[in-house]
């Protein structure tokens, strides 16, 4: 078995390489224009395009670069970098090196990884607060009354089914859409329902809120699950909430850090594991609270991404580590968050929170450039935890630590326990434009210390730690090397696993390797991967891991969120005993979406029979305001409903954004249409294009610049009445009025626009309506009287126009 699993895994690997040799030896000029994540110390700030090569460094978007670097680095030290660089829209990532700015290309994730020294670093990690924040009164104003709706069908058909009935399986109904009352700084009721055939109604979140923008605070009432820090758990709540939630304000909903490195989900999903950017396991998983320890084939070197589905479309990603992440806070900033409510016996969906009155929070601060401070509560009537956090900058590093104790009732007792963590972080500068991050973490918990809602009266584990060394290498390569231990308590095992892993890029083909050691099974695990990637969307994946013999084969089309948009994947997963093939596929139209999963298992050596699974999605958004109302693609997280006004009708209206590369709606023989806000509190410019538009016609604006608040709507018509062209040559007594000025009235609304003549008494007057007009020249008596009728011709000349 061994054997074919090797064949299978050299197949592969042959064939892409074979593929990616082929295509450098006439294509070593060509470039491709990619999308990169950028981190700036360890932190993912955005993303940016950038030209690469097929054996060289990207060549990044230089303006696009330095917008994200003004959010964490000084003014001061992007000047001095600016003034080093040649000029260009395309900048290479050595230039960027040679004018002081400390980037390196991992081509292992297709990053682009920024360290900014003490002296750069703008010591300001929430966005919100800086000078650059958008105005929302620069931008287009939202509808004061706005409500969105995204409605799917849910269906299952079981081929064969080890459990269950074998057929049509019941189908359901989703519900997710928002009404917003009072728009930018108004209140919005967010929710997510979903019905069965029976009629019975789920609640899965049904939340008020209100955003103080300036401040960056969440007032919340209903279906909360509240944010946490340090060791506190993530219960749901029905109550009340007050947080400083600075970025994008709203958090995920899905998906989203839970205490000590956690994974908590709201509802059942479909869950992709990526590590080395490898979907490397697809787990169907309930609703619940997971830590990295539920996920064995995890690495202590890695870090994990987490790409969840709960059937509606809704995909987000959660990057976690064992690792904390860098908890610094700018002098002076507070961030905070505040929850009271009720618990459930019972957790799940339409909680009725017949549990105990619950309060969670925390309040952290920033003291100055090299210290925050923070403390943190959670508890009942019955149970308390207390806990206080730092974080401490120098020149050594990163440091913090946190300290909890608890206070529960287990049987009759109360009982008291305590638990502590310390973790770091050094980033350090190499010889050959090389380096290194050093990342260290222990935790040590007593035995009955407990966190809300957590029920266990007797912790698992005494202590546990890890350890990482990663280094970025010349030559397109990193090196990482890891180790985790814990002594587990009672009957838990304890843990020590150490591990090593290495990338490199060859071209296109992108290599890992990774063998990793735990000293406790004295076992030797061996991991290998490559990928294949071509354009910008297409990527051929494989890999092996003998831990559990298992073998992926993964081929995808990445979806892109323009209209008519098709992406699709197709997996194949060898186990010891198991054949597990998968197969998806998306399609994005103007008013819908339609999405489709195909799943087959069959177990080698056993009597149980396959098991065949199809699922389908079809879905589609309604936005609706007091201007009228609009189909597309999704509406429920914001939306701008654009239609053509009467003169355009019949034509077709490309509406581009920047977060797709071609028409992300259009207007067309249907009519208006809803087109989809990519998220709130992020800036956003829609671009109009007009297919066959009249000779002549002026449609206005050609862009629309939105900055939407939580639950946004808006209205656009594109064309108007006033849209034609109007030219025309002034003459009297046989000379031509050349170098004159003069006004065209309308007898209608009175309004006037102004002229000016060239050499030859030639005018030229843009947006003009059908109608009777009155024309007068500046110094000369007299007026004349002229007709623009409605027609299909946009440009409308007068030919000459006698004065007396």
């Amino acid at each position: 078995m061994k054997r074919r699993n090797a064949f299978l895994f050299i197949t592969a690997a042959w064939i892409t390489s074979a593929q990616a040799a082929a295509d450098t030896a006439s294509d070593d000029a060509q470039t491709l224009e990619l999308t990169f994540p950028v981190s700036i110390n360890g932190r993912l700030t955005g993303n940016i395009t950038a030209d690469i090569g097929l054996r060289s460094e990207p060549r990044v978007d230089a303006d696009q670069l330095f917008s994200l670097l003004t959010k964490s680095i000084d003014q001061s030290a992007l000047a001095e970098i600016s003034s080093r660089l040649p000029s260009g829209k395309r900048i290479a990532v050595a230039e960027l090196r040679e004018a002081g700015l400390n980037i390196t290309y991992n081509p292992q994730a297709l990053r682009l990884d920024i360290i900014a020294t003490e002296d750069q670093t703008l010591r300001q990690v929430l966005s919100l607060t800086g000078a650059r924040k958008p105005d929302p009164s620069d931008y287009y104003g939202q509808q004061k009354y706005a409500s969105g709706l995204t409605a799917s069908l849910l269906a299952e058909y079981r081929h064969d089914a080890v459990f269950g009935d074998d057929g049509l399986q019941p189908i359901e109904g989703a519900l997710q859409g928002f009404v917003n009352v009072g728009g930018f700084e108004g209140f919005t009721l967010d929710y997510d329902l979903r019905l069965a055939d029976t009629g019975k109604v789920t609640r899965n979140g049904v939340v008020l809120s209100k955003d103080d923008y300036e401040r960056g605070i969440r007032y919340a009432a209903g279906d909360i699950d509240p944010l946490v820090t340090g060791f506190q758990s993530t219960p749901g709540l029905g109550g009340i909430s007050v947080s400083r939630q600075f970025g994008t304000i709203q958090p995920f909903r899905d998906v989203r850090p839970s205490g000590q490195q956690g994974l908590y989900l709201e509802r059942d999903a479909i869950v992709d594991v990526v590590i080395d950017g490898v979907a490397v396991r697809t787990l169907n998983l309930s609703a619940g609270r997971y830590e990295l320890r539920d996920f064995p084939f995890i690495d202590a070197s890695a870090d994990v991404q987490f790409f969840v589905d709960d059937g509606t479309g809704r995909r987000q990603v959660a990057s976690l580590s064992l690792f904390g992440a860098d908890s610094l806070l700018e002098p002076g900033l507070s961030v905070f968050s505040a929850t009271l409510g009720f618990l459930s016996k019972t957790p799940g969906s339409s909680e009725t929170y017949d549990g105990e009155m619950a309060f969670t929070g925390f309040y952290e601060r920033g003291i100055n450039r090299n210290l925050t401070v923070g403390v943190n509560l959670q508890g009942t009537a019955k149970e308390a935890t207390l806990g206080l956090k730092t974080a401490i900058a120098s020149r050594l590093g990163r440091f913090s630590f946190d300290l909890a104790g608890s206070s529960s009732q287990v049987a009759s007792d109360q009982m008291s326990g305590y638990a502590f963590s310390a973790d770091y972080r050094g980033l350090f500068t190499l010889p050959s434009n090389s380096t290194a991050t050093i990342e260290l973490v222990a935790n040590q918990y007593s035995e009955h210390f407990s966190t809300l809602g957590d029920d266990m009266d007797v912790q698992p584990r005494e202590w546990d730690a890890a350890a990482r060394a990663s280094f970025q290498l010349p030559a397109a390569s990193s090196l990482t090397f890891g180790a985790r231990a814990s002594k587990g308590r009672g009957a838990v095992p304890d843990e020590q696993q150490y591990d090593v892993s290495l990338s490199k890029l060859f071209g296109r083909v992108n290599t890992f390797t990774s063998v990793g050691y735990d000293a406790v099974a004295r076992d030797v695990t061996a991991r290998i991967g490559i990928s294949l990637r071509w354009g910008d969307r297409s990527a051929v994946r494989s890999s092996y891991n003998s831990r559990n013999e298992t073998f992926l084969l993964e081929a995808e089309r990445l979806p892109r969120l323009q209209v008519g948009d098709l992406s699709a994947r197709l997996g194949y997963e060898r186990r010891r005993d198991l054949d597990f093939i998968s197969a998806d596929g998306l399609y994005r139209g103007n008013r819908g979406e339609a999405a489709v999963r195909h799943t087959y298992a069959i177990s080698e050596g056993s009597s149980a029979p396959a098991t065949q699974v199809t699922t389908a999605r079809l879905s589609t958004g309604l936005g609706v305001t007091p201007q009228g109302w609009a189909f597309g693609r999704r509406a429920d997280e914001g939306f701008a409903i654009v239609r053509a006004h009467r003169s355009l009708r019949g034509r077709t209206i490309d509406l581009g954004t920047g977060y797709a590369r071609g028409a992300v709606a259009r207007v067309d023989r249907m009519g208006a249409v809803a087109v989809p806000l990519l998220q709130p509190y992020i800036p956003q410019a829609m671009k109009v294009e007009v297919r066959d538009l009249p000779p002549g016609y002026d449609i206005g604006a050609g862009q629309f610049d939105v900055f939407p608040g939580a639950g946004a709507g808006y209205n656009f018509t594109i064309g108007s009445d006033a849209a034609y062209t109007v030219v025309g040559t002034l003459v009297t007594q046989g000379a031509d009025l050349y170098l004159s000025t003069g006004t065209l009235t309308s007898l209608k609304s009175g309004e006037a626009q102004s002229f000016f003549t060239n050499r030859n008494g030639r005018f030229v007057v843009e947006r003009v309506a059908p109608g009777v007009y009155e024309l007068r020249v500046n110094g000369i008596e007299g007026s004349t009287r002229v007709t623009v009728n409605e027609s299909e011709e946009a440009y409308v000349d007068l030919g000459n126009i006698t004065f007396p």
